[in-house]
């Protein structure tokens, strides 16, 4: 299943996030769908010890309070993707949140967040090759009003990729 991310804040995640506090069965149910999030309501409330229903009610409130998302994660390059790049980029103040906006709405974004520090902009980006990577900074970003600069870091190994939060278990 594949859903837009919606933190349910509006402007983005942010820390911590007291609007939804978690309890203990919360976090159980996080915890189990982090390590599987096929598994059926009925296995996570008999490892957790909880009727299948409140399991059922518990993740339903989650997802529609922007605290879980249910995904399937895949690795870009069995789709084609040769290219992971992280973007680093200065943007005039006045410009930030339409420079947000245009390269959230493209494809090959994959995250896109406001930083502190030597750049504004923190975009993860994927492409087929590096020839697609050059057009779009150089074309693509390049054309964005507002954008003073950019630097490209590249990836080129993954040696670990985990998305289980330690404080979940």
């Amino acid at each position: 299943m594949s859903e837009t991310p919606d933190t349910g804040s509006g402007d983005g995640w942010s820390a911590p996030r007291s609007r939804h506090p978690l309890d203990d069965l919360d976090r159980a149910v996080l915890h189990e769908l982090q390590l599987d999030g096929r598994r059926s309501f009925r296995d996570i409330a008999r490892t957790i010890g909880a009727s299948e229903a409140t399991v059922r009610f518990r993740v339903n409130r989650l997802r529609e309070n922007g605290v879980l998302q249910i995904l399937g994660f895949v690795d870009p390059a069995a789709l084609g993707y040769g290219v992971l790049s992280s973007l680093f980029l200065r943007v005039r103040p006045s410009a930030t949140m339409a420079v947000v906006e245009a390269i959230a709405s493209w494809p090959e974004a994959m995250y896109v967040s406001s930083t502190v520090g030597r750049a504004d902009l923190f975009v993860q980006i994927v492409c087929e090759d590096q020839e697609r990577l050059f057009r779009l900074i150089s074309e693509r970003i390049g054309s964005l009003d507002g954008v003073e600069g950019v630097e490209t870091l590249m990836e080129v190994k993954v040696h670990k990729a985990q998305y289980v939060y330690a404080s979940l278990e």
